[in-house]
């Protein structure tokens, strides 16, 4: 549930949002800031999948070794669906974009099911002297440590909350978050990245660019060791 990552002393550390299929999108990105596979590494905020076009690309991307992203609320979603005593499970998934999964042979159902089951919640990372945290949407009383405590002790309630919490979002709380120096987080889409306090917003709702979002800047990436923001409407 959770992973820590010691510093990257050969390449540069990325940071994505919520990316929800749209892998070619990703892919021209990396392209575009010359990401280099054999010494950078990419950090996801987690929701791979459902809504976008490529969302059954999902395993090809999981089996990166540079890839590295956390379970959002949509990778619990497809897990909740996964299982037979779970009997909503399956029609809350599909209302919420997972209709491409019901499409695919039952064995590479399973294969998601199983990957997504073995995605951490929380990833910590050292980049120089900062220390990142990554979870999809918040942690518990704006503290990381205490966050990873409960993760042990009370793992459902825990879970829940680093999935599905927009509070913080909602309220626009600038309290900072102790215990690292910054919180990547994804799950409310806004237009443009934003930071509360030491808590940056990387959803800049790109499923939803010229929909619902409309002037949103598509996919973003944090380049956290040079801490430059790239974004998608710039290319």
């Amino acid at each position: 549930m959770f992973l820590k990552f010691e510093q990257n002393n050969d390449g540069i550390d990325y940071c994505v949002g919520d990316c929800h299929g749209e892998f070619l999108r990703l892919s021209a990105m990396l392209k575009a800031i010359s990401f280099d596979e054999s010494k950078d590494r990419l950090f996801s905020v987690g929701d791979l999948c459902d809504r976008g076009p490529n969302s059954d690309q999902v395993l090809n991307w999981l089996e990166q070794p540079w890839f590295h992203p956390v379970a959002g609320n949509h990778e619990q979603l497809l897990i909740d669906a996964s299982d037979p005593l779970n009997s909503n499970a399956e029609a809350t998934l599909f209302i919420n974009g997972g209709q491409w999964f019901f499409g695919l042979p039952f064995d590479k159902q399973k294969e998601i099911s199983f990957a997504f089951s073995s995605l951490p919640v929380m990833i910590e990372v050292q980049v120089g002297n900062k220390v990142f945290g990554i979870v999809h949407s918040d942690v518990l009383a704006n503290d990381w440590n205490k966050t990873r405590e409960e993760l042990v002790y009370n793992e459902f309630h825990t879970k829940s909350h680093v999935q599905w919490d927009r509070n913080r979002q909602n309220f626009e709380d600038e309290h900072p978050v102790s215990g690292l120096d910054f919180l990547l987080v994804g799950h409310t889409p806004i237009e443009h990245a934003k930071i509360l306090g030491n808590v940056i917003n990387l959803d800049s709702g790109a499923v939803f660019r010229g929909k619902y979002v409309e002037h949103s800047d598509g996919l973003t990436i944090l380049n956290m060791t040079d801490f430059e923001f790239y974004k998608e409407s710039d290319y």
